[in-house]
């Protein structure tokens, strides 16, 4: 994700003048602060005792991996002691993907992912 640069433009009015550049010194400061390159991946199934591959467009390996609280299909039976595992290595280039595998919960998974 690039970030659009700030317009580099003088007022004639110096209050008018004074705004702008007060508001484009906010949007670079906001700009610069990590949360500006989240990505949100999307919503990913994990079979029980199983793995997903997702890809993202980072770019590079990503700084920090969020995963939602696991949800499941209205009326399954699911164990709350199940546990979802970001597994690093396994041949999968973690600047295009990630590997996900979820254990025991006794039914697929949906997470969403969020890269940074």
């Amino acid at each position: 994700m690039t970030l659009k640069a700030l317009a580099a433009v003088k007022l004639a009015d110096p209050l008018a003048e004074r705004a702008r550049d007060s508001h484009a010194n906010a949007i670079a400061e906001l700009q610069q602060l990590p949360a500006a390159g989240l990505i949100v991946v999307g919503d990913f199934t994990i079979p029980n005792n199983g793995a997903v591959v997702v890809p993202h467009k980072l770019g590079r390996n990503p700084a920090m991996v969020w995963i939602s609280p696991p949800r499941v299909a209205f009326g399954a039976a699911v164990n709350t002691f199940g546990v979802i595992y970001d597994v690093v290595g396994n041949g999968v280039n973690r600047a295009q993907s990630l590997y996900l595998s979820a254990f025991s919960y006794g039914v697929p998974v949906i997470v969403t992912v969020v890269v940074m």
